[in-house]
């Protein structure tokens, strides 16, 4: 867990991120933000099983690590449990985000870093557990075209999995070029962002999903930014 105030930039909850972020063309899960047991009972059966549940904060970074991520929960008697964990964990959180659980097994990183020479950079490379071990990632510099970004993302090492891959079928490139795009131009756009990072962003059909985010900002985004 790390605290992400600082007296120069804030973070966003992933509620939050995911709101601002979704009025910028980015395509993001089907959640809820609730507080109470019965608020996110009704949530998960409006989504339909199996959900995801999870503490929403904007105080912690990795909420994995702290516990506040349940997967793959399929009925009303494991929503309440995972409530009912989550409360014990506490740690501060604001408030519970029940999401669609995303099918598939491959996960991608989508987002914006600061490189030092070149300023806001769009990332895109191989998501989930594997991010920080392999490092499999591209960089691209706004502005880029449809065509620049798809090219960067088949010079990666996990290409393949831009194809069919264990009878899944082959990763949206309108999708995906459209999501790289949407976050060049908010890079482009919006100096007080700092940081996005959009992990994992998964593939379902034509589309690719942002399941998480994480967004830094300057104290200055919300006149600047949110327009």
């Amino acid at each position: 867990m790390e605290i992400t105030n600082h007296i120069s930039h804030i973070a966003l909850d992933e509620y939050q991120a995911k709101s601002f972020l979704k009025t910028r063309g980015i395509d993001v899960v089907e959640e809820y933000y609730v507080h109470t047991a019965d608020e996110l009972s009704r949530a998960a059966k409006d989504l339909g099983y199996p959900v995801v549940v999870k503490g929403c904060s904007a105080r912690i970074l990795h909420k994995s690590d702290a516990g506040l991520v349940i997967v793959d929960i399929r009925d009303e008697k494991e929503v309440r449990q995972a409530y009912e964990r989550i409360q014990r964990i506490d740690q501060g959180i604001e408030g519970i985000l029940v999401q669609r659980m995303i099918p598939g097994r491959r996960e991608f990183l989508a987002g914006i870093a600061q490189d030092p020479a070149f300023g806001s950079c769009v990332v895109f490379g191989l998501g989930g557990v594997l991010t920080e071990a392999l490092r499999d990632i591209t960089y691209l510099i706004p502005p880029f075209t449809e065509e620049e970004a798809w090219r960067q993302c088949q010079s990666l090492s996990c290409t393949r999995l831009l194809g069919s891959f264990r009878g899944d079928p082959p990763v949206s490139q309108k999708a995906l070029t459209r999501l790289l795009l949407a976050l060049g131009d908010l890079a482009h756009r919006c100096p007080d962002i700092l940081e996005v990072d959009l992990n994992p962003v998964k593939p379902l059909g034509d589309r690719i999903i942002a399941v998480d985010a994480l967004l830094i900002v300057t104290k200055e985004f919300d006149a600047r930014c949110r327009q």
